[in-house]
């Protein structure tokens, strides 16, 4: 069996890869807007899910790793905050969902879909260049084959 990065070696290529699979998780909550309840409410929780995990693998064997360096301060605070207010943006369209304000979910959706979007330009652009040079073979081995998995 190939290995999981053979076609992802670079960071910014895991990145990519990852952000394309949660940006069709996203559209698929998108197409359910106007469908059933039930299966917006299950769409819109795989991708909440699926981001939280994401999130999580980002922050940890990247941003974490690239704390240290005075460098990505500033970089890194952006994109935590970044993450959390997609974060909360999802839990807000649960809710809104839940009590049945679906009109809410769907301003919701696209202000999500806005801020998803810059947000994954932001760690491909701004992000990914410069943790190629900075993380160690290791560490970035790790976050690619960690990002490039489903």
């Amino acid at each position: 069996m190939e290995p999981v990065t053979s076609n992802l070696s670079t960071l910014r290529a895991a990145l990519a890869a990852a952000h394309r699979r949660l940006d069709e998780l996203f559209g698929s909550c998108v197409a359910a807007l106007d469908g059933p309840v039930e299966s917006l409410a299950q769409r819109l929780e795989a991708f909440d899910a699926a981001f939280r995990r994401h999130a999580e693998l980002e922050e940890t064997l990247v941003y974490d790793t690239l704390a240290p360096l005075p460098e990505f301060a500033e970089l890194l605070s952006a994109l935590r905050l970044e993450h959390t207010q997609i974060r909360e943006l999802c839990g807000i369209a649960r809710v809104k969902l839940d009590a049945g304000e679906r009109d809410d979910v769907r301003l919701l959706a696209g202000n999500l879909a806005r801020r998803l979007g810059a947000h994954e330009e932001h760690e491909e652009e701004s992000l990914a260049p410069g943790a190629e040079d900075e993380l160690s073979a290791e560490s970035r081995k790790a976050a690619v084959e960690a990002l490039a998995a489903p």
